[in-house]
């Protein structure tokens, strides 16, 4: 928690939307991402319960013509359909001190794998008060950010077969691996990530590229 306090201090972030998980919901990060300039978009839980318990109070006030919008997605044997909503949230913020903030937003998510239905409903703190097609957008794309990397750290990387266990090496390690990855991004030659790293591994010319590409 607090070293992505540190490092929000460290980025302009004007024009910019923050998310975040429920365990960065609070006042301390929303004040430091809107002194930065930025806007914000938080996953809502039970660790604020009772901004939690006004957000739903102010969603479920929000009639059948109130705006929505809706996105479907396909594949891998998996059906899912979105509905988000946004509404304003007067007083709210100045009721819970809670800095910056403007709206509530819900998704509602309907998913079918493998023939099981399953239901889901996610409620985000908003800075800033996103259209309903914006803020399936932000959402969607918090998730492809952190279901992309915890994918390729685990297939590229291998980071859950792992052995380092001892003091500070599963910590360095796992900044190492991070790293690793985002230099192999920067790179636009051919060939997938997991190509790139074995290549660096093998040709120090290539290497000396990928590195030089960071300056």
């Amino acid at each position: 928690m607090e070293a992505a306090l540190g490092l929000i201090g460290l980025i302009d972030l004007k024009g910019h939307i923050v998310t975040a998980d429920a365990l960065h919901c609070h006042r301390r990060m929303a004040a430091a991402v809107t002194a930065k300039g930025g806007d914000y978009c938080f996953a809502l839980k039970g660790n604020q319960e009772g901004l939690l318990s006004d957000a739903r109070a102010c969603l479920s006030k929000a009639n059948k013509r109130h705006p929505t919008a809706k996105s479907e997605t396909r594949g891998h044997g998996r059906e899912e359909t979105r509905v988000g909503i946004v509404v304003k949230a007067p007083d709210i913020a100045e009721h819970h001190e809670f800095p910056g903030l403007k709206a509530f937003g819900r998704i509602e998510a309907r998913r079918v794998v493998d023939g099981k239905l399953e239901s889901d409903v996610r409620i985000f703190a908003l800075s800033r008060t996103l259209s309903p097609q914006a803020l399936l957008k932000t959402v969607r794309a918090h998730w492809d950010i952190e279901n992309g990397l915890h994918w390729q750290l685990d297939v590229t990387m291998r980071e859950d077969a792992a052995r380092n266990r001892k003091d500070h090496g599963p910590a360095n390690i796992a900044v190492l691996r991070r790293r690793a990855l985002d230099v192999a991004r920067r790179d636009t030659s051919k060939g997938s990530l997991a190509t790139k790293l074995k290549r660096a591994g093998w040709d120090h010319d290539f290497l000396l590229h990928m590195l030089g590409q960071m300056r």
